[in-house]
């Protein structure tokens, strides 16, 4: 056997094979060591796709941590808010319930100009409180509450029935801080 020498070929296929070497018989008793080499073609995209993701990887990784947390601080700020808002209208409606309690409880013939000030502010500051709340102006239009809010007020005044007062004002407050728990449950 003759070795006429060694020749080297690559060949474009569709799959990986390891390479092979192959002896071809060219004429009498000479022969061709061939080493045949096959590449894959899907080797060379998937080393550029590699490529490329090891760059272009890790900004989509910050990408997305990033979207993440300010997703999440924008819940949070938002619930902030609401237990901010939802604290300041229960707030609010307990202290105006106190006065409208002291000046209507007491039953005078004549309202002294004191408590006529008193009553005005403690109206004004009530309404204010209900229908300046931003974050929550859908539970309280939901739950209706400045019309329950004048029901009960309008019925101390007429019937000065404290019990009858006390129970309006325990559903309105009870319906608040079940929409309060509810938000808070729900994020």
């Amino acid at each position: 056997m003759k070795a006429c020498g060694i020749l080297k070929f690559t060949i474009t296929q569709r799959v990986f094979h390891p390479p092979r070497a192959r002896f071809i018989l060219l004429s009498d008793g000479v022969y061709v060591h061939l080493i045949v080499q096959s590449r894959s073609r899907r080797s060379i995209p998937l080393q550029l796709f590699l490529n490329i993701w090891a760059a272009v990887g890790p900004l989509l990784g910050v990408g997305l941590g990033s979207w993440l947390t300010m997703k999440n601080q924008r819940k949070q700020w938002i619930l902030d808010n609401k237990r901010a808002e939802y604290r300041k209208l229960l707030t609010t409606l307990t202290e105006s319930a106190s006065h409208f309690a002291m000046i209507y409880g007491a039953t005078p013939v004549v309202m002294a100009e004191r408590d006529q000030r008193l009553l005005a502010e403690t109206a004004k500051k009530s309404g204010n409180v209900i229908y300046s709340r931003l974050f929550i102006a859908d539970e309280i239009e939901k739950l209706k509450i400045m019309g329950r809010w004048q029901n009960t007020i309008d019925a101390l005044r007429k019937n000065q029935d404290a019990a009858t007062f006390v129970k309006g004002l325990d559903g309105i407050m009870n319906d608040i801080r079940g929409a309060a728990l509810k938000d808070f449950r729900d994020l």
